[in-house]
């Protein structure tokens, strides 16, 4: 798993709710800086919308026959990041780079992990996206951060009546830490604001660019379920996608090896547009879009070790869901025992 910066509700360019990459990755560094490199592959849009043609599944012993098994879809990265002012002052640089091919061919200049993407002006084989973070700690025990994502955005002299959509991603968050006891407490509250169509790429269908709709930053894993193949789409980066108003608020207390209880609010409002929408002309308009749904997370979780390696955990949430028409809700109890080598 990856995640890329400080976002407590996930982050922009890669998050930690992609379950698995099939990676590789360096890094090199010293005091004060960092660079990591990083590629990721995943199933070719071919592969994984001819499955949704057919329901999503087929039967695995005639997987490999019906489908187009030689598209690359490839994901790289190169995040550059240090600190400044005795440590005071963290920022981040991060630019990611969606890759594609029909017939599995790289072009290896892509490969260059010291580019700037947005220079290669491949509109039908890649699209690229920048990300800066910066975190700032003015006293002990409170670091302020922000992160902006850079997918699309028109200057002033470029605006027309055809123009591709404005694609940005904000968030704005704080940190407090403080030793109490023999414990520590720890708080956090997080905005997040994304654009409609961040993430999403190319023209609605009705407009036949159905080609270009497929060099988004969705990624697929492939899996087996009652002898068929179905795949699971998301977002890289931020799980939520673009179309999204985020609010996250969290407070808690940790005895290191004896106990921790935390509590957490989660709400959020999210448009229509989701990991099948593609870019609309004459729809330009701020999140969220229309057809907009309401989330609300309240929960309350907890740690206790029994013994040194053994710990029983639980959690008890509120959840809710409302729409201009319905309203669902559902209270949720989890209970754990888990042992540590």
């Amino acid at each position: 798993k990856i995640s890329w910066g400080p976002g407590k509700t996930g982050n922009f360019l890669v998050s930690d709710h992609v379950q698995y990459h099939t990676m590789g990755r360096f890094t090199t560094y010293n005091d004060r800086i960092k660079y990591t490199f990083l590629t990721s592959f995943f199933p070719h849009p071919d592969e994984v919308y001819d499955a949704d043609q057919t329901g999503g599944a087929d039967p695995v012993n005639t997987y490999t026959t019906s489908r187009n098994m030689i598209g690359l879809k490839m994901f790289m990265a190169y995040r550059v990041e240090g600190r400044l002012f005795n440590e005071k002052l963290g920022i981040a640089l991060t630019e990611g780079i969606m890759y594609q091919s029909d017939d599995g061919t790289l072009d290896v200049r892509a490969l260059n992990p010291f580019t700037i993407y947005h220079n290669y002006y491949i509109d039908t084989m890649a699209n690229s996206l920048m990300t800066f973070e910066v975190n700032y700690t003015p006293i002990p025990s409170i670091n302020i951060y922000g992160q902006l994502a850079l997918d699309e955005y028109a200057l002033p002299s470029e605006t027309s009546p055809t123009q591709r959509p404005n694609a940005l991603g904000y968030m704005l968050g704080a940190t407090y830490v403080q030793a109490m006891d023999e414990g520590v407490l720890e708080g956090n509250i997080e905005g997040v604001y994304t654009d409609p169509y961040l993430y999403l790429r190319g023209i609605s269908e009705t407009e036949n660019n159905d080609k270009e709709k497929t060099l988004n930053f969705v990624v697929a894993h492939r899996r087996w379920a009652d002898h068929k193949i179905i795949f699971d789409q998301t977002f890289l980066g931020y799980p939520y996608g673009g179309d999204a108003i985020v609010a996250n608020i969290s407070l808690g207390y940790k005895r290191f090896g004896a106990w921790s209880v935390k509590g957490n609010a989660f709400y959020m409002v999210h448009g229509e547009k989701n990991v099948k929408s593609a870019w609309e002309t004459g729809k330009l308009g701020p999140s969220p879009s229309v057809s907009a749904t309401h989330y609300v997370d309240i929960g309350v979780s907890g740690r206790y070790y029994l013994l040194e390696k053994v710990e029983v955990y639980g959690g008890l949430n509120f959840l809710g869901r409302i729409t201009s028409s319905t309203d669902y809700h559902d209270v949720q109890l989890h209970m754990g025992l888990s042992y540590s080598l």
